[in-house]
């Protein structure tokens, strides 16, 4: 007998349901942003590009560098399309200057794949 018997629904529905209550959120912390990317997954298709471009928002406008970071390594883990979105490629544009490199070398990497991608 398995130790885990139950539906096997219960738990990707746990996962929808914490990353919902998420996308109604006003601000995104660096939790926040990680819970919406790791549970992606199991939204609706509509839900996920919500999400995404909440995080895309965080990217275009935050001044906290922790909450920055957070937002770069994880827009792409949305499984969606991140072009065409010319003000999300002005803010990577902007960001490849910042003054902490390794979010510099996020938002080149990201732009990197938009060239290729295109």
């Amino acid at each position: 007998m398995p130790f885990f018997e139950g539906n096997g629904k219960a738990v990707p529905d746990v996962f929808r349901q914490r990353a919902s209550a998420v996308l109604s959120a006003p601000n995104l912390d660096v939790e926040a942003i990680r819970l919406l990317a790791a549970c992606s997954r199991y939204l609706a298709l509509d839900e996920r590009n919500l999400a995404l471009g909440l995080v895309k928002g965080v990217c275009e406008s935050q001044k906290d560098d922790q909450v920055l970071s957070e937002a770069l390594a994880s827009v792409r883990r949305f499984g969606l399309p991140l072009w065409p979105d010319n003000c999300f490629r002005k803010a990577l544009s902007g960001i490849v200057d910042h003054k902490r490199w390794v979010i510099a070398d996020l938002a080149a990497d990201i732009l990197a794949t938009a060239q290729a991608s295109t």
